[in-house]
């Protein structure tokens, strides 16, 4: 098992290369930030690349390059107040998004904490997750760490208000080829653990407490109502 996914792995690496050096395919994957567009766009998307493997190694290749391309391309978010109808939607990014999407990259780098004053409704723990998502499917050996106030918050399944659950909310609309080689929903999803056997990468979590996080090293740890949990 484990020499068929690095025969995997180098596979998409040597396809995806080739893929990306194509200026005509990788013009027409442009997608529109215009919901309505956006969505013909994605099931003219889905078609292509169910047949052709340079469509899939292609926005592949664009989506590790950019979160902002992965969120606008196969990124969903979901409102389930009634106001909000249909409910689903693309992921499509708005400027202040991508700039804060762009600054948790940036302090990431350079090893740098974040901390977000915001008011409700930002949609910041959407692109939070959604940029954690996105290193879990491209980095090796990229591990990180959430948290909040109560256990049900981190992970409660089938509940997009936790955040696992906005995880596997955003991973179960991913077309199979995003997947990673050799995912298995049975094995790889577990309770406050999504494992990423390709790469070795992994999100874990736990609710607030005086030892969150010891006896670990992440790459990154999020901890959300952050002025919700008691100092003491």
């Amino acid at each position: 098992e484990a020499r068929a996914l690095l025969e995997e792995r180098a596979r998409r690496r040597s396809k995806t290369t080739t893929a990306a050096s194509d200026p005509n395919l990788t013009s027409s994957l442009a997608y529109p930030n215009d919901r309505d567009a956006n969505l013909c766009w994605r099931t003219d998307l889905a078609r292509r690349a169910e047949t052709d493997a340079s469509v899939r190694l292609a926005v592949r290749a664009r989506c590790k390059s950019s979160v902002e391309y992965f969120a606008g391309a196969l990124g969903w978010t979901f409102d389930p107040r009634l106001e909000a109808r249909p409910n689903h939607f693309p992921f499509l990014l708005w400027p202040y998004e991508r700039e804060f999407v762009a600054t948790i990259e940036e302090q990431y780098r350079a090893g740098k904490d974040l901390l977000v004053e915001k008011s409700r409704d930002m949609g910041a723990t959407w692109c939070v997750l959604l940029w954690i998502l996105h290193h879990w499917l491209f980095d090796e050996a990229f591990s990180a760490h959430l948290g909040s106030r109560v256990e049900n918050f981190v992970d409660k399944r089938g509940d997009t208000a936790s955040h696992f659950g906005k995880l596997r909310y955003m991973l179960e609309r991913m077309p199979a080829w995003m997947l990673p080689a050799g995912f298995d929903w049975r094995i790889h999803d577990l309770s406050m653990r999504l494992l990423n056997p390709e790469t070795g990468a992994a999100i874990k979590g736990e609710a607030a407490n005086p030892d969150f996080s010891r006896q670990g090293r992440y790459s990154v740890i999020f901890q959300d109502e952050f002025a919700s949990i008691p100092c003491d």
